[in-house]
């Protein structure tokens, strides 16, 4: 008795909602599977509902010489990290958007690449200096400000970045705000225009927001309302009280798109990281316990990201 064969198709909508919640990894394997799922997981209706559906913070942990993927576990307080084997080459300046970190050398004139750090694919710029290449060109100048090494922060498509300018010796603060699809440019004042080091751009649930850490015991969180007279709100929060005997400044890093703002501190290895929860009303400091880190780690930066299948690299 022969039996007929019989092809079990599934629909596209159900393949859709299945991929949708499946981990970066995981999708990459699928795409080898046939050409329907390559081309499924690449569909922009598709890449932004995963992105929109990507769970759990991560982070990158950026060494003088290495860097290292961290995934935080379920609880909040644990997480483990991994060293990653491959090594960029010597670059000055490191930043993240939707996924993608953009690493570029001011000095020496090496073009700027861009990678995806889930899907481990790497694509170098053309370099604008040589004036050849048409991708890039010119837009609208900040004169007479200038922008200074601080980390810009992308948020909803503009950029933020601090810029100072100096007229008569005298240095200014304040903000460029750069909007990516219509190149126009904004200045945006500080409550306070002296040229500042310790300040640190960051996100705040979709609002652009300044950590003011000058301070030994506390820190100020300045947020800048979404209204025409752009005001800038002040929250003053003070650290742990254990850190007034054992930690000479803490540095903030990032914000997670959670609304938590890790800071770097000077412990053990273990107990590098300190998360403050803007939204929390109770509890709102928790440590972030790194393991397998070597001993005598020294972390400079940690970026959040989220995972992302991004194809524009």
């Amino acid at each position: 008795m022969e039996f007929e064969k019989s092809e079990v198709s599934i629909p596209h909508e159900i393949i859709f909602e299945i991929f949708s919640w499946l981990p970066v990894k995981s999708l990459m394997r699928f795409k080898c599977v046939s050409g329907l799922c390559n081309s499924l997981i690449f569909e922009s209706d598709f890449l932004h509902i995963h992105r929109c559906r990507s769970s759990g913070t991560k982070f990158l942990l950026h060494k003088w010489n290495s860097f290292y993927a961290v995934d935080l576990k379920e609880d909040g307080n644990i997480s483990t990290s991994l060293l990653l084997t491959e090594r960029l080459p010597t670059y000055s300046g490191l930043n993240c958007a939707n996924g993608l970190f953009c690493v570029w050398e001011l000095y020496n004139g090496q073009p700027a690449l861009i990678f995806n750090l889930s899907t481990r694919e790497v694509r170098f710029l053309p370099n604008p200096n040589k004036g050849i290449d048409e991708s890039w060109r010119e837009t609208q100048s900040i004169y007479p400000y200038l922008p200074y090494g601080k980390p810009s922060v992308c948020i909803s498509g503009v950029i933020y970045q601090s810029v100072r300018s100096v007229v008569f010796g005298d240095q200014k603060c304040a903000i460029a705000a750069i909007d990516v699809k219509s190149e126009k440019v904004e200045i945006i004042t500080l409550w306070i225009e002296s040229y500042r080091q310790d300040y640190k751009l960051i996100e705040v649930k979709g609002k652009l927001a300044i950590v003011d850490y000058h301070r030994v015991k506390s820190f100020d969180l300045w947020i800048l309302e979404h209204s025409p007279t752009r005001e800038w709100k002040r929250r003053n929060i003070p650290f742990p009280s254990k850190w007034n005997y054992e930690v000479s400044r803490p540095i903030p890093s990032i914000t997670s798109r959670d609304g938590k703002i890790v800071f770097i501190c000077e412990f053990k290895p273990k107990d590098l990281c300190w998360c403050y929860d803007v939204s929390a009303r109770r509890r709102r400091w928790t440590k972030l316990e790194i393991e397998h880190l070597p001993e005598k780690t020294s972390i400079h930066r940690i970026y959040s990201y989220v995972e992302a299948l991004d194809r524009s690299i």
